[in-house]
């Protein structure tokens, strides 16, 4: 597997779950974000993002999958319609 496949492989619950591991180093969203872009490039999240979950795994935050939104849900067991 090449570098970029490699970056590409990261889903969005294995960065947050470094972040976490930086805030556990202390690390400022700044630092970390710097770190993510220096391995995942272009895969790397916002520094608006880094921010939002430094401040929830600060605020007490453990589980770092997607919470459930309202809304439609992801496939329809309507069918036909």
């Amino acid at each position: 597997m090449d570098d970029e496949a490699v970056r590409a492989s990261f889903s969005r619950r294995d960065v947050r779950v470094i972040i976490k591991f930086f805030v556990l180093l202390n690390k400022e969203p700044p630092e970390i974000h710097g770190l993510l872009q220096e391995g995942l490039q272009n895969h790397c999240p916002s520094i608006q993002t880094v921010r939002k979950w430094v401040s929830a795994i600060r605020d007490g935050r453990e589980d770092m999958d997607d919470e459930q939104r309202p809304g439609r849900p992801e496939c329809s067991t309507d069918e036909g319609h």
